[in-house]
């Protein structure tokens, strides 16, 4: 039995690549998007970019803290170690996204050239 490909892209965070796609509980769903329609924005990625610019100094205040909290993982070797790791990891999923994104973007391409010939013939 093949494999199932994952074909959704990836974010690289501290945790490794993270499914860049979130699912919201109904009720927070609501409220993302009532202040969506109050911000004017046609995009999530507008309303969710406002909330962060906007909570900045509350993200930056809780950097702190945990900071001051937990010892620098960087000055373990074993943190050193993890860091080449998901780094190594985070630049062959970079390899393959760019072999996969090649390889999407010729069959759009073609995609795109069939419909123009349709257009045409459509049109004579």
């Amino acid at each position: 039995k093949k494999k199932k490909k994952d074909r959704h892209s990836k974010v690289n965070t501290l945790r490794g690549p993270r499914d860049r796609r979130m699912r919201l509980s109904v009720d927070v769903a609501a409220k993302f998007f009532r202040l969506q329609d109050l911000l004017g924005f046609h995009r999530p990625s507008a309303t969710l970019d406002w909330l962060i610019k906007t909570s900045a100094d509350a993200i930056g205040d809780l950097q702190r803290q945990q900071e001051q909290q937990q010892p620098s993982r960087l000055s373990s070797p074993i943190g050193k170690e993890e860091e080449e790791e998901q780094a190594a990891a985070a630049a062959a999923v970079e390899g393959r996204r760019r072999r996969r994104r090649r390889r999407w973007v010729g069959r759009e391409s073609r995609e795109r050239a069939r419909e123009r010939a349709r257009e045409r013939t459509s049109q004579k």
